[in-house]
């Protein structure tokens, strides 16, 4: 949380800095990580996703699930991100990149991260299901997606 509330800090700089704790062992670590810098998220989607693409490539699933976490349109506990419920497809990198990840724990990640863009954008997250979501091994991840869309048109 500390890392979010140093003054002066560009995104960038918190990101560089919130990564250790990004991938610590310990689930409630990770969690106030995100926590901490949300708000510098909401405010600037856009370099949060660039910045955050190289980690959907560290060693680390905890890191790689945090680049989704910290970026759902719809905060658990937090601010929602207001330009991702309008307009999800900048994400569109970082998704693809996790996706077929090779831990279950990331992809759930994704799957969630597109159910909260379904609430506002229902026809992005079918196109993406439809062409990003091919492989048997992802089908779990396609029905975490869809559940609010399912639900919502039985």
């Amino acid at each position: 949380m500390a890392v979010g509330l140093v003054p002066g800090l560009s995104l960038g700089q918190r990101s560089s800095k919130v990564q250790k704790f990004a991938g610590d062992a310990h689930w409630a670590v990770r969690e106030w990580a995100w926590l901490g810098v949300r708000n510098h998220i909401v405010d600037e989607p856009r370099a949060a996703l660039r910045d955050l693409i190289p980690w959907t490539r560290s060693r680390s699933p905890y890191v790689r699930r945090f680049a989704s976490e910290a970026t759902r349109p719809i905060g658990v506990w937090s601010r929602h991100i207001p330009a991702l419920r309008r307009d999800p497809s900048p994400a569109l990198p970082l998704l693809s990149a996790l996706v077929s990840d090779s831990e279950r724990y990331v992809r759930l990640s994704v799957g969630n991260w597109l159910n909260d863009a379904s609430k506002s954008v229902p026809a992005w997250v079918l196109e993406f299901c439809a062409t990003c979501i091919v492989s048997p091994e992802t089908g779990h991840v396609r029905e975490r997606a869809l559940r609010t869309i399912r639900r919502t048109s039985q």
